[in-house]
């Protein structure tokens, strides 16, 4: 079953080349392209990954919504954007609406070609937490130079169950709608 029938587009935000797979950046990307084939067997669904850089994302995503910007401002409802998150620790999925970029470049782009925050996103935390104290990198050097670093040894051991929940959540917001994977999964 589809929400109303309603066209969604999933969209995996990351780099390309192979020197950025595994990384923390490319979570969302390797999500998506992990389970493509199984989110476009839903009816009604596309997926996107695109292949530029991660601030560069927003060309692709407003050309895949439409040839405008009201066609676009009208269709980003219907847009689920999966993306790392360094506000969340490490294997926290949360799922929100209509909000900020939170500083994630590629979601700044997304806003920024199609005129509208108005659309999903699924954060995936990539944090380490450690004595129960997320370590969060500061300054914008360090946060590149973390975000591109690969998992480590114990977060990679995690990765499969954190591509399963958001399978999930992704399945979810796609058959039932955002506020039920809301409710069912912040």
């Amino acid at each position: 079953m589809i929400l109303n029938g309603i066209n969604w587009l999933i969209v995996g935000l990351g780099n390309p080349g192979s020197e950025y797979e595994g990384t923390r950046h490319n979570i969302g990307k390797d999500i998506v392209g992990r389970f493509k084939k199984r989110f476009e067997t839903f009816d009604n669904v596309e997926v996107l990954v695109p292949d530029t850089y991660m601030n560069l994302s927003g060309g692709p995503v407003a050309k895949a919504l439409g040839k405008d910007k009201q066609e676009r401002r009208a269709n980003a409802q219907y847009l689920i954007v999966v993306h790392d998150d360094i506000d969340l620790p490490f294997g926290d999925v949360k799922v929100s609406k209509a909000r900020g970029s939170g500083g994630q470049k590629g979601v700044e782009d997304i806003v920024k070609a199609i005129g509208t925050k108005d659309f999903v996103r699924v954060r995936i935390g990539v944090t380490p937490v450690f004595l129960g104290k997320q370590r969060k990198p500061r300054g914008s050097r360090a946060v590149s130079s973390f975000v591109l670093k690969k998992f480590g040894i114990l977060e990679r051991k995690e990765i499969s169950n954190i591509f399963d929940r958001v399978s999930r959540v992704v399945e979810e917001i796609v058959k039932y709608g955002v506020d039920s994977a809301m409710n069912k999964f912040n």
